[in-house]
């Protein structure tokens, strides 16, 4: 039951004045923006894609309806006693707290339908080490170098700036100087919805213990890595390419409206594909051929 609250189920036992009194800073300081972009500037109604957040603060100008409300809704929070309310029982705290100490297991969210899965830490490492070993998809680099790819990424980066393929606000907001940069890492998601349902009946009994080899989809994760910034800056230009196409699908019931507006005959074949790569198409021969190697003659 404790884990059945998803992962981002956030348990509330103490409430921190210091924290309040953080979340009004950031509350005063769009207010004052506000005040001040009303009254003294022009905002532009569309903004730069690749503008940095500004850090801009705006300075305390008289006596004024906005400055008097901060003044007092501070003094009321620097005396607000919050009640302390649990949103948890005894027993699913001390369930969270015993979870967190053993140390052989993983907890993490599934492939599909937002299910928590807790899996054995070492088959969780195996399946990643088969995908990244499987020869094919990835290879191995004996050194990793972030600075020395950060390098070669400025160096792109500002011969296209100095080719004025970049504008000056698109060029601040790609090349690397004071950014923190980590190495991107990899994590997978158990596709549990791809286990055989005898597979799945036997573990809903939970009668015998099972082992077996669940596969996953694997992440690679490129927050605050070197290749982010250029990965936003190139989906925003190839993304809106890829929804003109005609094979392009957002979700499942964009799925089944198509379907619906085609009116495809019952005795239609329907066929999916894996598609290992982003922005991947498939010719028409292509699926043709592979039709034919399942199928026979169609």
């Amino acid at each position: 039951m404790t884990l059945g609250k998803g992962l981002n189920f956030i348990p509330t036992d103490k409430i921190s004045r210091t924290n309040i009194m953080k979340d009004f800073k950031k509350f005063e300081r769009k207010l004052r923006l506000k005040h001040f972009f009303h009254e003294y500037k022009t905002i532009p109604k569309t903004n730069h894609p690749f503008k940095e957040k500004s850090k801009f603060s705006v300075p305390i100008i008289g006596d004024n309806p906005i400055e008097q409300y901060i003044f007092h809704t501070k003094m009321e929070l620097s005396n607000y006693k919050p009640n302390k309310t649990k949103n948890m029982t005894k027993e699913e705290t001390q369930c969270l707290r015993t979870l967190r100490h053993i140390e052989t297991i993983t907890i993490h969210k599934a492939d599909k339908n937002n299910i928590t899965v807790v899996q054995n830490k070492k088959d969780y490492a195996n399946e990643g080490e088969r995908q990244l070993n499987d020869g094919i998809h990835y290879i191995e680099i004996p050194e990793i170098n972030i600075k020395n790819t950060m390098n070669k990424i400025n160096e792109i980066v500002y011969n296209m700036n100095k080719d004025n393929y970049l504008d000056e606000i698109t060029f601040k907001y790609i090349k690397y100087e004071n950014q923190y940069i980590t190495t991107p890492f990899a994590y997978f998601l158990p596709k549990i919805h791809k286990l055989d349902n005898e597979i799945l009946k036997d573990i809903y009994k939970q009668q015998t213990e099972i082992k077996i080899q669940v596969p996953a989809r694997p992440i690679i994760s490129q927050c605050n890595g070197p290749l982010e910034r250029i990965g936003r800056y190139l989906d925003f230009f190839l993304l809106p390419i890829v929804k003109t196409q005609t094979t392009y699908i957002s979700d499942t019931g964009s799925f089944i409206r198509l379907l619906e507006k085609s009116k495809i005959e019952t005795d239609t074949l329907l066929v999916t594909y894996d598609i290992t790569s982003l922005y991947t198409n498939l010719r028409f021969s292509e699926i043709i051929d592979a039709l034919k190697q399942c199928y026979g003659d169609i």
